[in-house]
């Protein structure tokens, strides 16, 4: 893979079946890494296990090639950057968050889910919150 190709991806949660919105974002991406001479990566987002259902990734993966576009690193297929398999990179996340400790710039946070959906939905002005 070349890094200064234009490099596209599809990023699936296995978390149910690959639903029509999924498929168009796969082909869109693999479109456009295409048109332009592209590398196209398929990359499995299962981090959140309690959400992750047997055998999705499987069948997302079938789904994907009845619809025929091609990639050119995946978890099927390997490649030089994989792993493709998001769970599979918790060491170098961990790294990451071990040097942010180190440097005083990490930070919890006690908010849910809910919350942050709520304030990616709210309009900042200047670091003040307003709905």
């Amino acid at each position: 893979m070349q890094l200064n190709r234009y490099h596209g991806r599809f990023a699936p949660s296995p978390t149910g079946q690959l639903d029509m919105g999924g498929a168009s974002e796969a082909l869109i991406a693999w479109c456009a890494a295409r048109h332009v001479g592209g590398f196209f990566t398929l990359r499995i987002e299962e981090l959140d296990e309690s959400r992750t259902v047997a055998g999705t990734m499987e069948s997302q993966i079938y789904d994907l090639r009845w619809l025929e576009p091609d990639w050119d690193a995946g978890p099927d297929i390997g490649g030089s950057h994989g792993p493709y398999l998001q769970s599979r990179h918790q060491e170098l996340y961990q790294s990451a968050l071990d040097q942010l400790y180190r440097q005083g710039v990490l930070f919890p946070c006690n908010l849910s889910r809910k919350d942050v959906q709520s304030l990616a939905c709210t309009t900042w002005d200047y670091g003040n919150v307003s709905k």
